[in-house]
């Protein structure tokens, strides 16, 4: 192609065989044929035998490019010819070295397509295996969420029972208080009336002692005054023997009554004795209405630190909703009711939709990568074809051989942009998919600790309403409680506070995804342009 700028030397071939090439038809301006082998671009190599044909003889045979130049001519030019054929052949090796260097980096830029078309596969794996993670994910969500609504229904109707039943028994007990108090009045009415009756028996009794007492003092008296008498009146003996039997018989009589009043005294003794062991067991059964009394406002006490504590749970159970909400990143807040959680589930739902068009978004700047790559091999075959161009049209290689170094730096460039590019927007689904994986592990950790605190809490209910049915517990141990139920209610609003601290961190972390996203988004629109 070199010597085909001088249109002096006359040359041309015939490929008929490469062990055989004709000198036929001199042909100026035309380059030396192509020997005919499976590889287009070979030219014939140095060193093949040229036969003369018309009484010609090549006077020299040179390498230009790959291929021969014969030229025919006197042997006084020989000398010149010579030094033009030095010249010629320093002028080829130079092309020959850049279309070699054209050729491995063409190679390169081969590999590094594949490699890129490789790392764009693994990546489009990735992202469907992150897809499909998502989507077990949601599943398994859903899954706990429909468990938790039935347990939420199952606890609520548990405890609304529970309350129905408490209620049941502590309008039954106040009846029974009611009646316990009207008869301890009525036993106490009656009692008081017995005990002012035995107080008015015993002060007549006590008058009547001291009646025969007396009496006997004042006989006994008449018996010394009648002695005394019979002793100084012997005259009057039989009047005195007689008044003596009088007042023996009288004495008799009067001794009978203070043994049958002393009978009475002991009767009304034993009756007042009993009356007072009624009395005491009436004080016993008055305790013991006190004692239910006191039980009975105990239980009030304990009913109204249940209602406090269900309400106190209800409130843990709207809680963990909102934080279950806070936990799905600000996009829906749930109610603090438990009744709400299908408004929960909406913007749960919501949620998963913005998941899966970001999702879609990053499968778009994908497929965006995916059609540069493709264009990249599309101009990487282009200049391929432009090199096997330049090559066969020999009058414009040195133009297209630049041009083709200036395609390939710009190519190369290119294909770097594109790898860094790819490799970014692999960063970033690998972040996005960590941080969603985060995001759905914290909210299966958040869901799971929430279940087994209401199954707790539960638990903890159940315990306590078959505690104030069965057990009698006293003030005291009720107070313990209440303190541990204010010490549970304190470590609630302590682990609280921590979830609602790890909620702002997953926040932050879901913002900084965001800004992850949009700036995948914004170098997604810089390399589509």
């Amino acid at each position: 192609p070199v010597a085909g700028r001088n249109n002096s030397l006359s040359f041309g071939c015939q490929a008929s065989d490469r062990s055989n090439m004709s000198y036929t038809n001199p042909n100026p301006g035309k380059p030396a044929c192509r020997a005919p082998r499976s590889d287009p671009t070979h030219f014939v190599q140095y060193g093949d035998h040229v036969q003369a044909q018309h009484g010609r003889a090549p006077t020299f045979a040179m390498r230009t490019g790959g291929g021969y130049v014969f030229a025919s001519g006197t042997p006084a030019r020989e000398k010149e010819l010579e030094e033009r054929v030095v010249q010629l052949e320093k002028e080829l090796t130079e092309v020959t070295s850049e279309r070699n260097v054209l050729i491995v980096d063409l190679r390169d830029e081969q590999r590094r397509c594949d490699d890129a078309r490789s790392a764009r596969n693994a990546a489009v794996e990735q992202v469907q295996y992150h897809v499909n993670q998502h989507r077990l994910m949601e599943e398994k969500y859903l899954d706990a969420l429909g468990a938790l609504e039935n347990t939420r229904k199952d606890s609520s109707s548990t405890l609304e029972n529970h309350i129905i039943r408490s209620e049941a028994e502590k309008s039954t007990l106040s009846a029974k208080l009611e009646t316990a108090r009207q008869e301890n009045d009525a036993l106490k009415t009656k009692l008081r009336e017995e005990m002012q009756l035995g107080e008015v028996k015993c002060n007549n009794l006590r008058d009547l002692i001291l009646q025969l007492k007396q009496e006997k003092q004042e006989s006994s008296e008449k018996h010394e005054l009648v002695s005394n008498e019979r002793s100084k009146l012997s005259v009057h003996l039989e009047q005195a023997h007689a008044r003596a039997g009088v007042a023996e018989s009288k004495v008799a009589e009067l001794e009978v009554k203070v043994v049958s009043r002393e009978q009475d005294i002991s009767a009304l003794k034993s009756k007042v004795a009993q009356e007072e062991e009624k009395v005491r067991a009436l004080k016993e059964s008055l305790k013991e209405l006190q004692g239910t009394a006191r039980d009975l406002t105990a239980k009030t006490a304990a009913k109204i630190a249940l209602e406090r504590e269900y309400r106190s749970v209800s409130d843990a159970l709207a809680v963990a909703a909102k934080e279950e909400a806070g936990l799905l990143a600000r996009l829906a807040e749930l109610n603090r009711q438990i009744e709400a959680l299908k408004s929960s589930n909406q913007a749960t739902e919501s949620m998963l939709r913005v998941a899966e068009q970001e999702r879609d978004k990053l499968g778009f700047r994908l497929s965006e990568t995916t059609a540069k790559l493709e264009a990249a091999e599309k101009l990487k075959a282009q200049l391929g074809d432009s090199y096997k161009t330049s090559t066969e049209e020999h009058g414009d290689t040195q133009r297209k051989l630049s041009t083709a170094v200036v395609r390939g730096d710009a190519l190369e460039r290119q294909l770097e942009s594109a790898k860094e590019e790819t490799a970014k927007a692999q960063a970033k689904n690998l972040h996005l998919a960590e941080a969603m994986q985060g995001v759905q592990a914290q909210l299966e950790e958040a869901r799971a600790s929430a279940a087994s605190r209401v199954s707790a809490l539960e638990a903890h209910l159940q315990e306590k309403v078959a505690q104030l049915v069965e057990s009698q517990a006293t003030n005291t141990s009720l107070e313990q409680r209440v303190l541990d139920l204010v010490a549970q209610v304190e470590a609630r609003k302590n682990e609280v506070s921590s979830e609602r601290a790890a909620r702002h961190e997953l926040a932050a972390d879901y913002a900084s995804t965001r800004k992850l996203l949009d700036a995948t988004n914004s170098s997604g629109s810089e390399l589509q342009k």
